[in-house]
């Protein structure tokens, strides 16, 4: 059985992760596409589970990911933790700026997808 993970961030297809984009208060090309998830949980394949996770994300001057908030459920805890634990791991951002230009924290929200196929 194959999976599939869909982080919905903005407009590009990067198999096997999409993207594509929500309101958000940071710029959200990230750095760099190297923080890739790493994959299915493995709990939530055996069991076959499947959902959209809403996420909040705080995102530090320096870019990274600081906080990660669900803010609505997949209705399996294995996906909602995957998701943040994926995110807070590995997404990069060019982080929100002031009037000044100076680097400040930043919010955006996103869905990540888990479809199996």
């Amino acid at each position: 059985m194959n999976s599939r993970i869909n982080i919905l961030l903005f407009a590009i297809f990067l198999a096997p992760i999409s993207f594509e984009s929500l309101d958000a208060q940071v710029d959200s090309d990230p750095q760099d596409d190297s923080w890739v998830a790493d994959g299915y949980p493995s709990v939530s394949r055996r069991s076959e589970e499947e959902g959209t996770v809403g996420v909040r994300l705080e995102v530090s001057p320096q870019g990274t990911v600081s906080k990660c908030n669900v803010i609505e459920s997949s209705g399996f805890q294995n996906l909602d933790r995957d998701a943040c634990k994926q995110l807070m791991k590995g997404a990069r951002f060019k982080p929100a700026t002031d009037d000044d230009g100076k680097a400040v924290t930043g919010y955006f929200e996103t869905k990540v997808r888990y479809e199996l196929d």
